[in-house]
Order: C-alpha cells, then sequence, then structure tokens
C-alpha cells in the first residue's frame, strides 16, 4: 500500500507500484510508522491528526507561561515569574522589604502586595508545584502510545490525592 501525507494527514492511498514517486511512502506489515492505524482490510492509516512529541511540549510551555489561579489571581509560572518570587523571599530573608511590605503588578493587571515572606513563599510553593505537574503530565502524555490532542484542557487536570 502507497500513502500520499500533507501536513499531519494521509491526503490520497494508492495499492498500485506506480505510485511510488515523489510525496508517496510505501506502507508493508514489516515497516509501519508509529502511529499508523491497521484497518479491517489490512491496510494502514494515520488518525486524522497526528500529534508529536513537540505539540505536548509546546502546550505544556503555553500552560507554564499562561499560569494558574492562586488565590483568584491568575500567575504566570514560568521562569522569569518565579525568579521574581524568588527574589522577594530574598528580600524579606534580607529585611530590606519595610512592613509596607512590596506590591506588583500582575500580567493580568492585577495589583498584589506581600507584606510578609510567608505570603510570598505560599504563592511560589503553589506556582512551583503547578509547574512541576505540567512537566511531569507533559512527560506522561508524551510517552503515551498514541498521543491524543494536547490542547484537550481534560489532559491536564491534576488529579485530587
Amino acid at each position: 500500500m502507497w500513502i500520499k501525507i500533507i501536513g499531519n494527514e494521509v491526503s490520497e492511498v494508492s495499492y498500485a507500484s506506480e505510485s511510488a514517486s515523489d510525496g508517496w511512502f510505501e506502507v508493508t506489515d514489516q515497516d509501519v510508522a508509529p502511529g499508523y492505524i491497521r484497518n479491517e482490510d489490512g491496510s494502514y492509516s494515520l488518525p486524522l491528526t497526528l500529534f508529536a512529541a513537540h505539540h505536548v511540549r509546546d502546550e505544556a510551555e503555553r500552560l507554564i507561561n499562561q499560569g494558574t489561579l492562586i488565590n483568584g489571581v491568575q500567575f504566570r509560572c514560568d521562569t522569569d515569574s518565579i525568579s521574581r518570587l524568588e527574589g522577594l523571599v530574598r528580600g524579606f530573608e534580607r529585611e530590606a522589604i519595610g512592613p509596607e511590605g512590596k506590591t506588583y503588578k500582575t500580567s493580568a493587571g492585577v495589583d498584589i502586595t506581600f507584606t510578609t515572606k510567608a505570603q510570598v513563599q505560599a504563592v511560589l510553593n503553589v506556582a512551583d508545584d503547578y509547574r512541576d505537574w505540567i512537566l511531569e503530565r507533559s512527560a506522561q502524555i508524551q510517552n503515551m502510545a498514541s498521543i491524543p490532542d494536547p490542547k484537550d484542557p481534560d489532559l491536564w487536570i491534576k488529579p485530587t490525592t
């Protein structure tokens, strides 16, 4: 069997050997690429959409950059945002921040004032846990035999313990 692929989809299927030209790929029982599905007639086809590990990684990065709600406020969980929170913790540890605290504006446009190290650490812990879950889940999805659409939000729901 010969298949022609355009983008991530099988555009044509042929059983004639004259299909062996540019853009056509032969598929046999001994040489089936991962992700192909064996049909009842013995032929092979790709699912309508084929997702790869890089799609999952991209979605994980998007989710980390988007962040999560912490106490009703959207916080980004990217490296820069985590670094800012860690710097704020160090500022409290050095006693460089007075009782008035520090006020930051989130990427969502919300002003938030931290007046204690414990407040910052609580937000940092949730942000770290969120980022860690997304990275762990990304690895799990990438290791699936057939990778589902990584934009499906149900894939990224953290189970409650």
